[in-house]
Formats: structure tokens, sequence, C-alpha cells
């Protein structure tokens, strides 16, 4: 009977050890793009949008939990519109192609993607981490757009393909983030 104890108690061990090991796996696998965009759209915190036209930037932040822009101008935002943008962005189809460290590997550079420093940008952010999505020529297909996407909770950026889709919001005007009402009247 001794020696029966003796072997569950070394069966126990082991199996509480490969639980252990396998656990720490998990631990240590980086979350993959579309889930720091989820966790990142989910407690948004602001959102900044840089044309493509040299237009001014749009920036709109949450503050005590009502949206509003701040540049270029201070103004209710369209809460419609930021649903839609939240809804389209946690739903965008994106293929990761390179890391930035693979590109220069390759002898390829940024540039070209049709990614250059005045191309449009989306940033959005959270209390604690951003995404900026930077957007480049799109494919010979045109159903794709080429980004870099600088994820600041991995500290890396990596070029992706993006739905064509992503870009009515680059290409969008201030007024279309605007509350159109001046005087809130109630029904």
């Amino acid at each position: 009977m001794k020696k029966g104890k003796i072997l569950l108690i070394i069966a126990n061990v082991v199996v509480g050890f490969a639980i252990y090991l396998s656990l720490k796996d998990r631990e240590k696998k980086e979350m993959s793009f579309e889930e720091i965009l989820i966790s990142t759209l989910s407690n948004l915190k602001s959102l900044e949008i840089h044309p493509d036209n040299f237009s001014k930037t749009i920036k709109i932040e949450k503050k005590s939990n009502h949206w509003s822009i701040f540049e270029p101008f201070v103004w209710n935002s369209n809460n419609l519109a930021l649903s839609n943008f939240q809804t389209k962005l946690s739903h965008l189809s994106a293929t990761k192609l390179y890391e930035i460290s693979e590109l220069r590997k390759k002898g390829e550079i940024i540039e070209d993607y049709g990614i250059t420093e005045n191309s449009p940008s989306i940033k959005i952010a959270d209390s604690n981490s951003h995404i900026e999505l930077k957007f480049g020529s799109s494919t010979r297909n045109k159903n794709n757009l080429y980004s870099l996407i600088h994820i600041s909770r991995l500290n890396k950026k990596f070029i992706f393909k993006l739905d064509s889709e992503i870009s009515t919001f680059f290409k969008t005007q201030v007024i279309d983030w605007t509350e159109n009402s001046f005087i809130k009247t109630p029904l």
C-alpha cells in the first residue's frame, strides 16, 4: 500500500508540473494584432486622424464619458460616427506581412509600400497604450491597402495588408465627426 501511495503522489506531481508548464507557455505568447486592437477599441480614450489631403488633424477625446472634438476646434462629437468607426475597425480584415526588421533584411524599404512621413494616419489610444496605422498605396487588385502599424504595447512596427474600406476614415472632413445640432431641444 505504501508503494501505491508513493506512486500516486509522484503521478500527481508530474501532472501538476505538466499543467504549470502548459500555463507558463500561454502567458509568454504575444497577443495578436486583432486581440490588441479589440482591447484598445473597448477602452478607447482618444482618436487622432491625419487626413491625406494635408488638411488639419482631427483629434477626438473622451472626457468623463463624453466625446468631444479638440482639434481643429472644440465641439461635441457625433456618437454615431464614432460607433461606426469602432465597429468597422473591429471587423477590419488585416493580414500581417512583415515586421520592420524582416523588411530591412529583405532589402526593401517602407516607401516600397507607398508609406512616407506624410502618409495619412489614424492613431487610437486607450489609457496605457496606442496603435498607429499609417496608410500607403493600394495593392494590385485595389481591394487592400498597405499599412505600417505601430503597436506601442509590443513596441514593434509591422507592415499589414488592410481592407481598403478603412480609407473612408482618413478621407473624412471634420464636419463628419461633429454633432450637427447647435441647440439641443427635447423631443
